[in-house]
């Protein structure tokens, strides 16, 4: 059930572009888990088509069959690891709408593209499995160096990531990076934010704020959570603004917690 939190004791946050992804790894004795982790290879392989809706109905569809099963305590890794992808495909469906209207305007709305900005930026945050991560990395780097968007800084902490891999653009993404130094790796389009704990500016393009607490963004709304109180699914750890929380008894991600 989702909950009312204050605290920074309590809260999942995005993990850095280095973390790995959890593995899918679905008991063979659970034949719901069994089916659902058949689902999730569905929805994967709709993801790496560009299917994206077919690929988000494959993945409510696995989160539901796990969860029909007797004791749910035995998926919540899994619940969790769908859960990240659920997030993620929302994204990569609001930022395909952003291009599509692009594309149909045939102009480079500023306002736009900035939106694209920050909506891959949250992307590439979610610890997804690698192979899909460094995609969605890529993205944000690409979206965030346009120069109606600017967010530099952004750019620069992810392709610095990147170049810890053993990536083959080595020397492509060695230049995009000394581009973003020469712009002073700043940021021009983020969102301002007030850290609610210290009460001091705080760079939205980070995890946490100096003082500890975590920068927090609504999973339905992809907007930044800018107030003290923000509620959080007490299985899948999704969260949402209390703006957001249309029915507060139950999750809308995994409809379980």
């Amino acid at each position: 059930t989702p909950t009312v939190a204050t605290t920074t004791t309590t809260t999942a946050r995005p993990s850095s572009p280095a973390t790995a992804a959890p593995v899918y790894v679905p008991p063979p004795s659970n034949n719901h888990a069994v089916l659902a982790g058949e689902m999730m290879k569905t929805a994967m392989s709709f993801l790496e088509k560009g299917n994206f809706q077919d690929a988000l109905s494959s993945v409510n569809n696995s989160i539901h069959t796990m969860l029909s099963q007797g004791d749910a305590s035995t998926v919540r890794g899994e619940t969790n690891f769908c859960v990240a992808y659920k997030v993620s495909l929302g994204l990569l469906i609001a930022i395909r709408e952003i291009e599509t209207q692009l594309n149909k305007s045939q102009s480079n709305n500023p306002d736009l593209l900035k939106k694209m900005g920050i909506l891959s930026k949250f992307l590439s945050d979610i610890p997804l499995k690698a192979n899909h991560r460094v995609v969605c990395v890529r993205m944000a780097i690409t979206k965030n160096m346009h120069p109606s968007v600017g967010n530099y800084g952004v750019a620069a902490r992810l392709l610095e990531a990147l170049l810890l891999k053993g990536v083959p653009d080595r020397e492509a993404l060695q230049a995009k990076l000394r581009t973003c130094k020469e712009c002073d790796v700043q940021d021009k389009s983020l969102p301002s934010y007030v850290c609610v704990s210290c009460s001091q500016p705080c760079s939205a393009a980070l995890l946490k704020c100096s003082c500890g607490r975590p920068v927090r963004w609504c999973f339905k709304s992809f907007e930044l959570i800018q107030t003290i109180e923000y509620l959080q699914c007490g299985f899948c750890n999704a969260i949402l603004s209390k703006e957001s929380a249309a029915d507060k008894s139950k999750c809308t991600f995994c409809d379980y917690g």
